[in-house]
């Protein structure tokens, strides 16, 4: 099914519902109702199928309201429930990628911060290029520079949350 036959679909089966999720506008099947929310949780996400064919539901609700699928639809809060389309927003793999946390792999236990020595390092990784930051007294102001440094390449993908 393309996109736009996608996108008619689902506005001729869902009406989305005030806690963003998407009702039945018609009796899909003999255990789908009008009326009946549909969907079901698999794993971290609802998912819908339509024809057969399983689609998340996040997706589903953001082709409603924008018109269009991008390539990845990101839950800007990391909440896979929150389905509002204002937590919603299209993006690349990358980008995704950005607006999770990071495993530190260091003793620090913060993103892009590694015990060197006596000192701290900071380096960030960003689209394959290496920051390096350098080497700090403290674990915090190693932190600082590496959070600024992922602001300032990350923009509206930056997310304070993804250290904690």
């Amino acid at each position: 099914m393309t996109e736009e036959e996608l996108y008619k679909k689902c506005h001729d089966l869902f009406l989305v519902s005030e806690d963003y999720r998407l009702v039945n506008k018609t009796n899909r099947s003999p255990n789908s109702k009008v009326g009946d929310i549909v969907g079901n949780v698999d794993g971290d996400y609802y998912r819908v199928k339509i024809e057969r064919k399983s689609y998340l539901l996040h997706r589903l609700i953001f082709l409603m309201v924008n018109g269009y699928l991008p390539e990845v639809v990101d839950h800007k809060d990391k909440n896979t429930f929150n389905n509002n389309p204002e937590n919603l927003r299209g993006t690349s793999k990358a980008g995704n990628r950005w607006n999770c946390k990071g495993n530190s792999g260091s003793l620090s236990g913060v993103k892009g911060v590694y015990k060197d020595g006596s000192k701290w390092k900071a380096i960030v990784n960003f689209k394959g290029e290496r920051y390096y930051l350098g080497m700090h007294e403290t674990i915090e102001s190693a932190e600082i520079v590496v959070k600024q440094k992922y602001k300032e390449l990350q923009g509206e993908y930056y997310n304070e949350d993804n250290f904690k």
